[in-house]
This record gives C-alpha cells, structure tokens and sequence, in this order.
C-alpha cells in the first residue's frame, strides 16, 4: 500500500480548498461541530475533515456502486483533467473545468449523477476516513499526477485598485450619483470577496481621512450609532463563503427538523424563504418587510408571516435584529438549530449524511412555488412531497415520508393530488415526480395560484408606494413654516391634497 504523509494531504487539501478557505473536521459518527479550522491544523490532527471546493472543479460524490460505473463513462466522455479518489467506502471524483464547471455539472447529471452527488463540500484527496479507512489516489496515482489534475492553487484575493481608490477618494467618476450608502456596500461586499472581516470594514468607515466613508461620518456627526450602520450594511453586502456555508447548514438544519401541524409547514417555508433572502441578496441577516417575506414564502397573509417569525424567534431559529429608524424593515438573523453536516458519507445510512446531501439539491427553492401555494395552490405539504421525489424516486410511501419529514398519512393525501395535475406517478418500482418548473409554471396558471401571486405583489407594492409617499408628506409638513397668512394656508392644503392623491 503506498504511503501518504501530511504533507501530500496538505498540498492536495490546498489545491482543492477555494481561496482562503478552511477546514471542517469530522466526529467518528459522522456529524461535526461546526467549528471551522486552518488547514494545516486539520492535516496536522490526522483525523477526518472536509473543505469547500474552488470553483473552478467540480466535485462527485460516488457513494453507490451505480455511480462508481457511471463516474467512468465520465471519466472516458470529458476531455478534461480527471482525479479518481477512494475515500474509504466510497471513491470521489474531481473534475477540473476551469471557468466551464456549470457546463461540466449539466453533463455529468445528463449521464445519470442526481444532485446530491455534486459536492460543494467534501474530504478532499487523501483526507483520512473517519473509521480509519484506507484511502488512496486511483487515477492518477501519484501526489504529483494528482496536483496537476486539481490545477493550481486558488491565488489570495486582494481590493482592486478601483475600489482602493473610491475607499480613499470617494466616488470622483459619479458611479453612484450621490449615494453614499450604496458606495459604502460597494466597499463592504469588496472587501467581503477579499476575505476581510467586519473589523477591516469598520476600520475604513470610522477613517475621518477616507471619502469613501462619508456616510458614516455624517451619522456620527449626527450622533446617532454609527456602528449599528456599519453592522447593517456588512451584512446585507455579498455573502462571504463562511457566511454562505452557515446559511446552508441554517437550511439543512430546517430540512432535518420535524414540523408537525399547519403551523409547522408554514414556519418551515418562511424559514427557507429566508435562507433564499439570505442568499440571493448576500447577507447573514436578511433585512426584509413581512410582506417581501410573506411573497417569497408564498403565504397570502401578513399576520401570517408576523406570527411565524415570532414562533421562530421563540424557538431560537432566528434572533430579530430591530431597525435602526422608522420606516426601516427589521432584520432576522439565522441561528443554526442543529450540530449536523454528515459531510462523509460513509454509506452507513447516516441520517445526518443524507441531510447534508439534500441541501445541494437545485429543487429546494422550488419548495416555494406558486403552485404550493396554501388555499389558491395545492399546499405547501404537497410541495415537500414533490420536491423529496424528485430528490429520491422512485420510493414507496414509507421512505417519500422519511425523506419529506412528513407523516405517511399526509404523503397519502398529496400523491393523488400531485398525480391529478401530472406532477407524480406511481410506477411498479415505486412513486416517481413528473414535470419541471416548467410544468410547474403551468400548472400554477391552470389553477389560478399565479395569477394570486401576482396580485399579491402589486398589492405590496401599492403599499410600500404608499407608505413612501406618505413619509414625504409628513417631511413636507414638518419642513412647512408656520403661517397665519390665509392665502399661504390655501396654497399649503392644496399641496397637501395634491400628494394625498398620489397615494
């Protein structure tokens, strides 16, 4: 058997890591602490652990012996650097595609990988097995093969002189038209890539000598709390990786956790409608009114959405972070429920593996569907149910029930539905998912969900427009002087009355 020592591990775990990235050691049952490590630190304990993956691979799990056969008619179709690990149990594939790893993530699902086995997170080459077992290099079969395999290392990222120059000058070229808060997110989210920290940021703003914190300044100035601003604005700039990781593991832990009762769907749905706030818009704390939240969610009430966030704040899912002035939304901060990421599976039914593994599924925002709409769509409980098929079938009713944390009395009720509007089906192996977003699409208009869910969200816009003109209207009447002249009284009603109407 050929030796490894830690060095190899160290340098494969490096030409594997994404740029700054870390390392997430892995407990003998398969489940983790969450407590993210140095590399070399990880490599340096001689125990189990994973990392996050640089973009430009791409990463298969092949846990069955199915995948392993498919992963070699990958191997022989892709005309690109190809690594073969086994990882204990199972083998791991790495795929260098440089800048084409979505084009390369399409092909190998076209020949038969499901979207569980496309890793974000993985042991990289080499990393010892949590049991101790063996691990080696397949293909090729030296440290040296392997490293050109895996390309070169992620160089450390650094500010671009642009945004070097707009933390020093300010915005000379008008890129912003004057709006310094969002110059100052720009700073943020650039020094985010740069895998800086809230600190860094902090330091730039409260610099009297950079014009490009002239927000801040002018808070200061103003006394009011300058570092809620500064916080604010951190999290809502793009999400760094660290941050990203913790929102998946905040959804893995929604996914993994029993929501029992009407009450239970509905929170389970606000609480991945934030993960995709969280996500889409690059903050740790989504900063969002009831109404975005409630469109999202695809509830059709705001007192809905206000009792679910209360529930959840109760049972520590999420922890309000009041805005800081009126007419600002209130910001959730996501708290991680649960101490998962079976990020090894070792084949050994692991529920926390197979948790970890659903979270990279492409199907989880479609949870949130029109067409699951409660009341105009067909529920929200027969949307878990038709996106844990299509992750699984074909499957009975008894595992669908396992994999949707559903009883199997309630994937009973929604499989009919689901088979009613071409959405399921039951075959002689089992229950199998029919359609795409597509035919989601349509069957939402058919029914009329997406024709409520538009009308919802021009409804919320009529708010918020509302609510907008209004503040302008109480500014224009606190900024109006006091006059007994009755002409200028006339003219001030008329004014008033005017913005009335736009309302």
């Amino acid at each position: 058997m050929t030796y490894y020592n830690k060095d190899d591990i160290f340098r494969l775990a490096l030409a594997t890591t994404k740029t700054g990235g870390n390392a997430l050691p892995i407990e003998n049952d398969n489940t983790s602490t969450g407590a993210w490590v140095s590399i070399a630190d990880a490599v340096d304990s001689g125990t189990a652990f994973a990392v996050n993956i640089k973009r430009s691979l791409v990463a298969l799990d092949l846990d069955t012996p199915e995948l392993i056969e498919i992963g070699e008619v990958i191997r022989e179709s892709v005309s690109l650097p190809t690594l073969l690990v086994g990882s204990g149990r199972n083998q791991h594939m790495y795929i260098h595609a440089g800048t084409h790893s979505a084009a390369v993530v399409d092909r190998v699902r076209e020949l038969g990988i499901p979207a569980s086995a496309v890793r974000q997170t993985i042991r990289p080459p080499l990393s010892p097995h949590r049991l101790g077992l063996p691990v080696r290099l397949v293909a090729p079969s030296t440290v040296d093969e392997a490293l050109q395999a895996l390309g070169p290392i992620d160089e450390p990222k650094h500010l671009p002189d642009w945004i070097v120059d707009l933390i020093d000058h300010g915005d000379r070229t008008n890129r912003f038209e004057g709006n310094r808060s969002n110059m100052a997110l720009t700073i943020a989210s650039a020094m985010k890539r740069a895998d800086l920290t809230l600190a860094h940021f902090r330091a730039v703003m409260t610099n009297r000598d950079n014009l490009g914190a002239t927000k801040a300044h002018e808070l200061e100035d103003q006394g009011k709390d300058v570092d809620i601003w500064i916080v604010r604005t951190w999290d809502r700039a793009e999400m760094s990786g660290f941050e990203r990781e913790g929102t998946e593991r905040v959804r893995a832990g929604v996914l993994a956790a029993g929501w029992p009762g009407q009450a239970g769907t509905t929170d389970k749905g606000v609480m991945l409608a934030l993960c995709d706030l969280a996500i889409s818009h690059g903050t740790s704390t989504p900063t969002f009114g009831v109404r975005r939240i409630a469109e999202v969610a695809q509830l059709g009430s705001d007192k809905t959405v206000r009792r679910s966030l209360e529930r959840l704040s109760e049972a520590g899912w999420i922890r309000r972070v009041p805005a800081s002035s009126k007419g600002l939304a209130d910001g959730y901060k996501l708290l991680e429920m649960v101490n998962l990421t079976a990020l090894d599976n070792g084949g050994d039914g692991n529920r926390c593996g197979q948790l970890a593994h659903s979270t990279a599924s492409t199907l989880e925002h479609l949870r949130n569907h029109p067409v699951f709409r409660n009341r105009s769509g067909l529920g929200k409980s027969r949307g878990s149910v038709w996106v844990a098929l299509a992750g699984i079938g074909p499957a009975t009713k008894k595992q669908l029930a396992e994999a949707a944390t559903c009883s199997v009395s309630t994937v009973g009720r929604a499989l009919p539905i689901l088979a009613e509007h071409g959405l399921a089906e039951q075959t002689q192996d089992g229950w199998v998912a029919l359609g795409d977003e597509s035919d989601l699409d349509t069957v939402a208009v058919t029914i009329g969900a997406m024709e409520r869910a538009f009308r919802q969200m021009e409804e919320h816009e009529r708010h918020r427009q509302g609510f907008k003109m209004m503040q302008k209207l109480q500014q224009r009447q606190a900024d109006l002087p006091e006059v007994t002249d009755t002409v200028d009284d006339q003219r001030r009603q008329q004014e008033e009355m005017a913005l009335m109407e736009q309302i």
